[in-house]
């Protein structure tokens, strides 16, 4: 992710350069109820391919259930 310009840290945001990575990422389009399946799936291909995990996991919620009660969406 490249941020354009000069910005100043917030109290909720910092930010910082960093060298460039490889990353496992998964975009998912349903119920939460698949998480553990999907978090479980990732992890397989990780191995499989011959990656390791090199840090901890975060997940990126574009819609929650605030926004949303189709939980299926």
């Amino acid at each position: 992710l490249s941020i354009l310009g000069k910005h100043e840290n917030t109290k909720d945001v910092t930010f910082k350069n960093m060298e460039s990575t490889n990353v496992a990422s998964i975009t998912v389009n349903g119920s939460y109820e698949q998480m553990t399946a999907v978090n479980e799936a990732a992890a397989k291909w990780i191995e499989t391919e011959g990656y390791k995990l090199a840090g901890p996991m975060f997940n990126i919620y574009h819609v929650s259930p605030a926004m949303e009660s189709d939980p299926n969406k």
